[in-house]
C-alpha cells in the first residue's frame, strides 16, 4: 500500500482513501482534496492495474501506474462550474488527451495564461474531478508537509506490544464539524 511506502522511505505519516462510488461521498472527497491542496500537502493518484504490468490506454494513461496530484482547483468558466485536477506523469511517457488535455478545446488563451498551461511537458496535465474518479481508484496524502514538518499535524502515538517490546507508531486523523479558516492556526497540541 501507497501510504505505508511512503512511511517506511521517507518516515511520513500519510493515508489513502479509496475512491467511493456514491455522489454524497465523492462531493466530501472533493472537498477533502481541495483543503489537501490549499495545504500544499503532497497527493499520490493511483490506477488500476489492468493485469500485473503497466499498460497504456487509449487515453494516454498508464494502468497501475502512481501520479503525482499537483493541485485541485475550482471555478466558474462559460457559465459553468469547472473542478479541475493538475496531475504529474514522473515517467513522462504518455500524455492524457481527453478533456482539458492539452490539445483540448476547453482550454481559451486566458485561461492557459492564467493556470501557466501552455503545454509541451508531457508530463504535466489537467482532467476534471469526474474523469479523476473514473481514471484513479486511490489518493494518497502525506499529512506532514515534507520540507517544514510543522507546516501540518503529525498525530502520532506509539504502542508498546506486549511481547518483545517492539514499538509500532499509530497515526490518528482529527476531524471537526464546522468550517475552518485554513489560514488561521487551528490546532496546536505538544506532547
Amino acid at each position: 500500500m501507497t501510504c505505508i511506502s511512503l512511511f517506511r522511505l521517507v518516515g511520513v505519516p500519510s493515508y489513502t482513501i479509496v475512491h467511493p462510488e456514491n455522489v454524497n461521498q465523492q462531493e466530501q472527497l472533493f472537498e477533502e482534496l481541495m483543503v489537501s491542496s490549499l495545504r500544499n500537502q503532497i497527493m499520490i493518484a493511483s490506477s488500476q492495474a489492468q493485469q500485473q504490468r503497466e499498460i497504456s490506454s487509449e487515453n494516454g494513461l498508464i494502468s497501475g501506474h502512481s501520479y503525482q496530484l499537483i493541485k485541485v482547483c475550482e471555478f466558474g468558466h462559460a457559465g459553468e462550474l469547472v473542478r479541475l485536477m493538475k496531475l504529474r506523469n514522473p515517467s513522462g511517457t504518455d500524455e492524457w488527451t481527453g478533456d482539458w488535455s492539452e490539445n483540448s478545446g476547453r482550454w481559451d488563451a486566458e485561461l492557459r495564461e492564467e493556470f501557466g498551461f501552455v503545454g509541451g511537458d508531457k508530463h504535466v496535465f489537467y482532467m476534471t474531478f469526474d474523469d479523476y474518479m473514473e481514471q484513479y481508484k486511490r489518493t494518497t496524502i502525506i499529512t506532514e508537509h515534507v520540507l517544514n514538518p510543522k507546516a501540518h499535524s503529525r498525530v502520532q502515538y506509539t504502542f508498546k506490544e506486549e511481547r518483545g517490546g517492539n514499538t509500532k507508531p499509530a497515526f490518528f486523523r482529527i476531524f471537526f464539524e464546522n468550517d475552518l479558516d485554513l489560514t488561521q492556526k487551528i490546532l496546536s497540541i505538544s506532547v
